[in-house]
């Protein structure tokens, strides 16, 4: 699989239970809105293992996530098949961090909040949650996460009316995104797309819930 250096990360929220957690579904598309891959979420990655695939209907994985347990977790493995070893783990650092380890449990990259102090002040007095997070190697930056509208999937002016027009843009949904920096192109990008997952539904879910 060739692998962009661009993923748009669209969520859906599939269902809500008490006691299962939600569910939800992701598809994963390059900056041309290809789709890379699919998966869906279960109990926030805890209760459920998460498979990546390229496409919903696809009968053979990409790869999988596994917590390492479902209370207290703060380890998530990642295989490439039932039967194999991890070939990386994604672990909780605290603080809404995440870093990446490689089979050697070696550490790869860290996922951090990239706000500002001011904007951190900001975000404890007037609540909220942060909008930019960073992929990182000690000082260099590897990619960068942050929000952005989605595409139209039809020019504006072939929409009738200009409030019509106005309207469809003001409503137009954001997504979270990741744009890998042209140093990381030879990363293995399936761990980032998995701490993408968690980032999404452990740290900005928990941060907008506060």
């Amino acid at each position: 699989m060739s692998l962009p250096d661009f993923y748009r990360f669209e969520r859906t929220a599939v269902d809500f239970s008490l006691r299962g957690g939600s569910t939800n579904s992701y598809f994963i598309r390059d900056r041309h809105m290809h789709l890379v891959s699919y998966c869906l979420v279960k109990g926030m990655c805890i209760t459920h293992p998460t498979v990546f695939q390229e496409t919903p209907e696809a009968s053979t994985p990409w790869f999988h996530m596994v917590a390492e347990r479902k209370l207290l977790n703060r380890a998530y493995f990642l295989f490439e098949s039932e039967r194999s070893s991890p070939f990386a783990t994604v672990t909780s650092r605290g603080k809404g961090h995440w870093r990446i380890l490689d089979d050697a449990e070696r550490q790869v990259c860290v996922v951090v909040d990239q706000s500002s102090t001011g904007e951190k002040v900001a975000e404890a007095v007037l609540g909220g949650s942060p909008d930019r997070y960073a992929v990182v190697d000690g000082e260099r930056v590897l990619a960068h996460i942050r929000m952005e509208p989605r595409p139209e999937t039809e020019p504006s002016s072939q929409e009738p009316g200009f409030l019509k027009r106005v309207f469809k843009k003001f409503m137009r949904p954001s997504d979270w995104v990741m744009v890998l920096e042209p140093g990381s192109a030879d990363m293995d990008h399936r761990p980032l797309l998995a701490g993408m997952i968690l980032l999404i539904e452990h740290t900005i879910s928990m941060a907008k819930s506060n």
